[in-house]
């Protein structure tokens, strides 16, 4: 149920993000419309979104310490699991630029074919 429920908040939240990104990148300066700002509302649900995007898979984190710890074995307190797994979502992107780095970096990578005399 809860992977259900985090795959439509998953879908929602891509889904109105690639909305708004691709109603800014359509809008040109000269159309007769002026360009029409983004509603607070809607980027209180992008965030109430984001913030469901962690609190969901935190709770899980949570809830299996809980499950270990009653089972006599030994686990990071609720707030450390927790802390543990928003640093893991933060180091992602980290690591993706780290890797778009090193790939820019080689000599012979599809990006820099076209750089080549």
């Amino acid at each position: 149920m809860l992977s259900a429920v985090y795959g439509a908040i998953v879908t929602l939240y891509v889904g109105l993000v690639a909305y708004e990104i691709h109603r800014i990148a359509a809008y040109t300066a000269d159309a007769a419309q002026p360009f029409q700002g983004t509603p607070g509302s809607y980027f209180a649900l992008l965030i109430m979104l984001a913030v469901l995007l962690f609190a969901l898979p935190a709770y899980l984190v949570a809830k299996t310490a809980g499950f270990i710890r009653a089972r006599g074995r030994r686990v990071f307190s609720g707030a450390g699991s927790i802390a543990l797994f928003i640093w893991y979502g933060i180091s992602l992107p980290m690591l993706q630029s780290k890797l778009n780095e090193l790939w820019k970096a080689q000599p012979n990578s599809a990006v820099n074919a076209d750089a080549a005399p």
